[in-house]
C-alpha cells in the first residue's frame, strides 16, 4: 500500500555560508532561500524520517522562484550509514523554473532505504536579489 509523508520545507538545512534560510513569520508562510553570492552547487538538505526497507517511489517539491534565472537545478536522494560515505541513489537533473507557486514530482522508482535517507536540493542563484521559496515536500513510499 502506497503512503505519503508530507514534510515542511522549514526543516531544510545547509552548511553553505553563502545561503540564507529565512524561516516563516507573519509576512510569509514558507522558507525563503537567498544567496549572498551568486553561483551553482548551493545545496540544502532534508533528513527523511523513513525506516529501513521502506521503498521510495516519488518526491514532490512545492516551490516558487522570484525569477527564471535562479532555480532548483537538481533533486537527489542519498543513503548513508557510516559517516565517511554517502551513496547517491536518485539523481534528477530537472530544472525547476516556475515563478508561480508550482509542484514537481520526481519519479524515484522504488529505492529501498538502507540506513539514513536524505533529500538534497541543488540550487543555482544568478543574482543575490533572487529567492527560492519551498513549501511542502511530499515523499511517496511503501
Amino acid at each position: 500500500m502506497s503512503r505519503k509523508l508530507v514534510l515542511n520545507g522549514n526543516t531544510l538545512r545547509s552548511g553553505d555560508p553563502t545561503l540564507k534560510l529565512d524561516l516563516p513569520w507573519t509576512a510569509h508562510p514558507s522558507i525563503i532561500i537567498t544567496a549572498t553570492s551568486p553561483g551553482d552547487l548551493k545545496w540544502v538538505y532534508l533528513a527523511l524520517p523513513l525506516h529501513n526497507d521502506d521503498k521510495i517511489s516519488g518526491v514532490t517539491i512545492y516551490y516558487q522562484n522570484s525569477g527564471k534565472l535562479s532555480f532548483i537545478s537538481q533533486t537527489r536522494i542519498v543513503l548513508q550509514t557510516t559517516p565517511d560515505v554517502a551513496h547517491v541513489v536518485h539523481d534528477d537533473p530537472t530544472d525547476l523554473h516556475s515563478t508561480a507557486p508550482a509542484s514537481y514530482t520526481s519519479a524515484v522508482g522504488g529505492i529501498v532505504v538502507k540506513g539514513s535517507a536524505v533529500l538534497e536540493l541543488r540550487l543555482l542563484f544568478k543574482n543575490t536579489t533572487d529567492w527560492i521559496k519551498i513549501g511542502a515536500i511530499e515523499i511517496k513510499y511503501n
